[in-house]
């Protein structure tokens, strides 16, 4: 059946807070086209209709509406039956993760919401929607985020594996400390995030790293250490001294046959120099939170 669309409103409980306008404006145009290909699902509410699914589609409709278009100023509706609220979220959240994918706070709210009002747990929250239920879990510990984190998180300053590290501390204090040390670049990368957090929840202390206790290196170790350092030292002088003036030495005085030779060794080489300066920072970061308190 058609509807007026000024007849039709959101539910208010809508797992879904944020719709892009580009995107919107893409549906309008599809649908002015093609038409709307599926019904959206009302349901009664007094003398109007409340969205179940399709608030996507409706919004689209009003778009053209406004434009003067009259042929969509009514939407075709399939009218829900009397549902279980659950069965109604669990509709809503399958509806807006198919078609336009949600931010990961908006499914972690309608997670929560389906937990807390309506008893599933995570096992069930991932079979009635077909996830994955490591992704119920992680979406349900975002909320443990602090709102100063939350707001960092939500305009894309943290990124999501990092976030879900930062969400497992509950104090506010440690999560500002965690974020500012990512500004900082003295954590790169989510597995560095991971290893500062837990020296946080596992009270790491002076002694654990630096004490009798700690594991003693062995002289192979050691080793192996001091002829790294010095071998750092004299990559840095050698580096130095190939440029003169801002121009580069090497580059301009190669032979062209070797140029792209040695191009190719000194990425194998920061490939390998990358990843062993993210370590020697992941363990800088956590001695400084152990030593710093």
């Amino acid at each position: 059946m058609k509807i007026a669309i000024d007849r039709i409103q959101p539910d208010p409980g809508q797992p879904r807070k944020i719709f892009n306008l580009e995107q919107l404006q893409e549906l309008a145009n599809s649908i002015a086209s093609s038409g709307l290909l599926q019904p959206i699902l009302v349901k009664k509410s007094g003398v109007r209709y409340q969205i179940v699914a399709g608030e996507r589609r409706w919004r689209a409709h009003a778009l053209l509406a406004k434009r003067g278009m009259k042929k969509f100023a009514t939407i075709e509706c399939n009218l829900a039956k009397q549902k279980a609220g659950a069965d109604t979220r669990v509709a809503q959240i399958v509806e807006n993760m198919l078609r336009a994918d949600m931010t990961p706070m908006e499914e972690a709210e309608a997670f929560v919401e389906l937990r807390d009002t309506y008893g599933m747990d995570e096992a069930a929250i991932a079979g009635k929607l077909g996830l994955a239920a490591f992704r119920v879990k992680w979406r349900l510990s975002l909320m443990n985020l602090s709102p100063a984190s939350r707001r960092l998180f939500e305009a894309g300053a943290i990124e999501q594996q990092a976030a879900n590290e930062v969400a497992r501390l509950d104090r506010d204090a440690d999560q500002a400390r965690i974020i500012r040390m990512l500004n900082r670049g003295d954590l790169i990368g989510w597995k560095s995030v991971r290893n500062a957090v837990d020296a946080i929840l596992q009270g790491t202390t002076h002694e654990d790293l630096f004490g009798a206790a700690a594991p003693l290196p062995k002289a192979k170790e050691l080793a192996v250490v001091k002829s790294m350092e010095k071998k750092v030292d004299d990559i840095a002088a050698v580096v130095s001294i190939g440029w003169q003036n801002g121009e580069c030495i090497v580059a301009s005085k190669i032979a062209p046959d070797r140029a792209g030779v040695m191009a190719d060794k000194l990425a194998g080489i920061k490939a390998a120099i990358s990843h062993m300066e993210r370590e020697l920072r992941n363990v800088n970061a956590q001695a400084r939170i152990v030593m710093t308190g």
